[in-house]
């Protein structure tokens, strides 16, 4: 992936996490949510009121499938060489933040041609979480760069997964806590217009010292809403390990 273009970042108010829901995230793709609300024994019973997807009984009456949750398409030209559905898993580290709690978006990204599936497959902790992070497409850009100045944030529940629409700007993942492991659905050709990037720099205005403080450069993005300094848990939590003491 090569870097298309360098935007400025302005001063903006630090961005607040949102719930992720269908309805919220809609602009940008698709919620993906357990559809099933409550279990007697190990029968699932009740579907979500708000589920428009087809429901069929299968597995001998065991399952209730629920089909086309979220469209996997691909709109490569037909003068590009011939793309494919691939699966991959990613094992996201959790990120390390400052005191603040903020993740500086440095990085946004968009696949021009392809929707993009994240589907969480095993978190290494029951704390960890996701944010999705994303940006619509500015109306006075010409080649459709992001709006920085509408970047929005999401976090993500456990039970939920996200699907990009093609051409959606998002940051790559953010896990917070502890390792999360995705299975990855997305279409490629293996040409660089698989995948474009933009870089978020400072504006000049900006001083170096006010970047460290609240999260570095880039659209800042409050991913930590709860007590504790969840930036520095694995840290902290290997120091507390040490020894078999609770240490700081």
């Amino acid at each position: 992936m090569a870097i298309l273009k360098t935007l400025t970042a302005p001063r903006l108010p630090i961005v607040q996490l949102e719930p992720f829901t269908p309805t919220a995230f809609a602009p940008f793709g698709t919620c993906i949510e357990a559809p099933l609300t409550t279990r007697a024994g190990n029968r699932p019973e009740h579907e979500q009121a708000c589920s428009t997807a087809d429901v069929i009984v299968a597995n001998q009456g065991t399952a209730r499938k629920h089909a086309r949750v979220s469209a996997i398409r691909d709109f490569y030209p037909a003068t590009d060489p011939p793309a494919s559905q691939q699966l991959h898993v990613f094992s996201c580290a959790p990120r390390t933040l400052p005191r603040s709690g903020v993740f500086a978006v440095r990085i946004l990204e968009r696949h021009p041609f392809t929707t993009q599936t994240f589907v969480p497959l095993a978190v290494g902790d029951d704390d960890a979480y996701f944010v999705v992070i994303v940006a619509p497409t500015a109306t006075d850009s010409d080649a459709g760069w992001p709006d920085l100045r509408r970047l929005r944030a999401f976090r993500a529940r456990p039970g939920q997964a996200v699907t990009y629409n093609a051409g959606t700007w998002h940051a790559p993942m953010v896990v917070l806590r502890a390792r999360v492991d995705f299975v990855v659905v997305v279409a490629e050709n293996g040409t660089a217009r698989d995948c474009e990037e933009v870089e978020i720099v400072a504006a000049d205005a900006d001083s170096d010292a006010d970047a460290d403080a609240d999260g570095g450069v880039g659209v800042k993005v409050k991913v930590v809403v709860d007590d504790g300094n969840w930036g520095l848990w694995a840290e902290g939590k290997r120091m507390r390990m040490r020894n078999g003491k609770a240490r700081l």
